[in-house]
C-alpha cells in the first residue's frame, strides 16, 4: 500500500463521503423533496404521456401525483418526451457537467472517460437529497449525468427533471450487469435510469472489542445498538429514514416504508431509548472514519463504508485492518439499496452523458470505481465469490475476507427491504418521529 497508485488518491479520499449526511438537512418540517411532490400536484405541473398518466403502477395512495414504486408493485414510467436519437455524434469540445454526492466518483475514471472522448469535467457535489433536488428544480443549473436514489425517481420524472435513456447508446447495461437489474421495480425497462452501486445496511463494529462469535451469535444483533456496556461508543446515521428503518428492522419489521402509526411510534420511543441506554451519537462519517480510528466501537454502517474503511486505520497493515468488522443477517433479510445514474432533462451534451452512462457499466470501468468508492457495482465481474480474494486497483481485494458480509448478492434485491418514495403524509410522520427523538440527542 505504499505504491503510487495509493499516493496519487489518497489525499482526495481523506474528505471522501461527506455526503453522508443524507439525513441531516431532511430535519425541516417540510423538507424540499416533499415541496418538490406537492408541486407536482398543481394544475399543469403533471406531464401528459402516451398514456394520459404520469406512470403505470398498482400502489397509488391517494393525493399521491404518481404511482409509489414497491418491490412488489413495479412501476413502468411513461415517456414525457422521446429519447434522443440514435447514432448522433458525439458533442465536440464538451465539458461533461456531472452532479454527484461528494467523493462518490474515483476522478481515475472520469479522466479516462474524458481522455477517449476529447472532453474536459467538471463535478458540482451535493450533501442531501433534498439540497439536489431544490438545485434541480430551479433548472438554472445545466447538468450532463446525476445519481439519485430511487427514493426520489417519481419526483423526478413527474416534474420532467430528467429525460427517458436511448439504449442503443448503454449496450453494456445489457451485457455487463446483473440480471436482476434488468427490469428494476423503480423503473420497469431502464426507462429513465441505470444502476450505479448497491448497498446493504447493517452494523460495523471493532473486532479487538467485540468478536465476530459474539454478535453473529447473538439471538438478535440489533440489540447490540442499545447495549449499555458500550455507552458512549455507539453511533447511528443522522438520517431520519436510516434511523426509523433501524428501529423497525430490530422489532421485525421489514416494510421500511410503512405509514402505520403505531409502529413509527414505537421506532421513535425505541431510540428514545437508546439515549439512555447508549449515549448514542449522531454523525455522518461514525461508520468509514469513526470505527477504523477508534471513536466508536459500534455504528450503524453502510456495506460500502466499512469496506473502505482500511483506508483510514491508523496502522496501514494488516493488523489495523483487521479490526473492522461487520454484521448483516444471516437470511439476508434486512435493508439493501442502491443508487442510480440519470440524464437531467436540460443536458446540454446528452450523447456524451449517454457513453459516459455505458462507461460506467462497463467491467473495467465499474469495478475501477468500485476500488476507490467501496459500494459495489452490479455487476457481473463483480462475483460474491471472489471479490474478497480477488484484488483492485490498489493491491487490495474489494473486500476484505473478513468483512465478506459486506458483500452484496443479487438475491439481496428480493430478499432485502428498500427505502422507497413515501407519500408527503407518510413522509410527515417519519420526519415527527425523527425530531421527537432527535430532541433529546445531545
Amino acid at each position: 500500500m505504499t505504491g503510487s497508485a495509493f499516493d496519487e488518491w489518497s489525499l482526495e479520499q481523506l474528505t471522501r463521503r461527506v455526503f453522508l449526511a443524507r439525513g441531516a438537512k431532511a430535519a425541516a418540517a417540510v423538507p424540499a423533496a416533499a415541496a418538490l411532490l406537492a408541486a407536482c400536484q398543481k394544475p399543469g405541473q403533471v406531464p401528459t404521456t402516451s398514456t394520459g398518466g404520469p406512470g403505470q403502477g398498482d400502489y397509488w395512495p391517494e393525493g399521491s401525483p404518481y404511482p409509489l414504486a414497491r418491490q412488489d408493485s413495479p412501476v413502468t414510467w411513461d415517456l414525457w418526451r422521446d429519447p434522443i436519437d440514435s447514432n448522433l455524434p458525439v458533442e465536440k469540445g464538451a465539458t461533461l457537467k456531472i452532479f454527484n454526492w461528494n467523493a462518490y466518483l474515483f476522478k481515475k475514471v472520469v479522466e479516462e472517460f474524458c481522455a477517449k472522448y476529447d472532453c474536459k469535467y467538471e463535478i458540482t457535489t451535493y450533501n442531501g437529497e433534498d439540497e439536489a433536488l431544490a438545485k434541480m428544480r430551479t433548472g438554472q443549473l445545466e447538468f450532463d449525468v446525476y445519481f439519485p436514489s430511487p427514493d426520489n425517481l417519481g419526483k423526478l420524472v413527474t416534474a420532467q427533471l430528467i429525460q427517458p435513456l436511448n439504449h442503443d447508446y448503454i449496450p453494456h447495461l445489457v451485457s455487463d450487469v446483473w440480471p436482476a437489474f434488468q427490469n428494476p421495480w423503480y423503473d420497469q425497462e431502464w426507462r429513465y435510469t441505470v444502476p450505479y452501486v448497491m448497498y446493504t445496511t447493517g452494523i460495523a463494529y471493532r473486532r479487538d472489542f467485540i468478536s465476530d462469535e459474539q454478535i453473529q451469535g447473538m439471538s438478535n444483533p440489533y440489540d447490540i445498538l442499545w447495549d449499555p456496556k458500550y455507552k458512549g461508543d455507539i453511533g447511528i446515521y443522522d438520517s431520519y429514514r436510516e434511523a426509523i428503518a433501524l428501529a423497525l428492522l430490530r422489532k421485525g419489521i421489514t416494510d421500511l416504508n410503512t405509514g402505520d402509526q403505531g409502529a413509527l411510534d414505537q421506532a421513535q420511543s425505541d431510540l428514545v431509548e437508546m439515549i439512555d441506554a447508549v449515549d448514542v451519537r449522531l454523525d455522518t462519517n461514525g461508520a468509514y472514519l469513526g470505527i477504523p480510528t477508534g471513536k466508536f466501537k459500534l455504528h450503524q454502517a453502510w456495506s460500502g463504508d466499512i469496506a473502505a474503511g482500511w483506508w483510514y486505520t491508523p496502522e496501514q497493515n494488516m493488523e489495523g485492518w483487521k479490526t473492522l468488522g461487520y454484521w448483516y443477517p444471516d437470511d439476508r433479510v434486512g435493508a439493501v439499496g442502491n443508487d442510480n445514474i440519470v440524464i437531467p432533462a436540460n443536458a446540454e451534451h446528452p450523447v456524451l452523458a449517454h457513453k459516459f452512462i455505458d462507461w460506467m457499466m462497463t467491467e473495467t470501468h465499474s469495478m475501477l470505481n468500485f476500488s476507490w468508492v467501496g459500494y459495489q457495482p452490479p455487476q457481473n465481474a463483480a462475483d460474491p465469490k471472489t471479490l474478497t480474494t480477488t484484488d483492485s486497483f490498489y493491491d487490495m481485494p474489494y473486500v476484505l475476507p473478513w468483512l465478506s458480509r459486506a458483500v452484496i448478492e443479487e438475491k439481496d434485491f428480493e430478499t432485502g427491504s428498500f427505502e422507497a418514495e413515501l407519500t408527503p403524509e407518510v413522509d410527515a410522520i417519519w420526519h415527527n418521529a425523527w425530531q421527537g427523538f432527535k430532541a433529546g440527542v445531545s
